[in-house]
């Protein structure tokens, strides 16, 4: 996404199964799981925007009011991985 050209960083909150089955390859990028991401604060950049995104936002929702709540810039990919897959993939094939 064009915030990451602008030096944000992208923070995938999906569990670690759904991680290891697909996501957004673009660096830099964090996977700090929804249920972790209170105590792993200290790992997301706290001077830069940070995108965050789970399967189909909800989750990323919930990082983003986290993640702002604790100071941080932060906002969430609208749609999450599966808009994001959609808007990237050549043939549009959302099965």
């Amino acid at each position: 996404p064009d915030a990451i050209a602008r030096g944000a960083v992208l923070v995938g909150v999906r569990t670690t199964d759904e991680h290891a089955r697909e996501h957004i390859d673009l660096e830099p990028s964090l996977h700090i799981p929804i249920d972790e991401l209170r105590a792993r604060l200290g790992e997301v950049p706290h001077d830069r925007m940070v995108v965050v995104y789970c399967a189909i936002g909800q989750r990323g929702y919930l990082a983003q009011r986290i993640l702002i709540q604790h100071g941080l810039s932060a906002v969430n990919l609208s749609g999450g991985y599966r808009s994001y897959r959609l808007a990237t993939s050549p043939t549009h094939d959302d099965r």
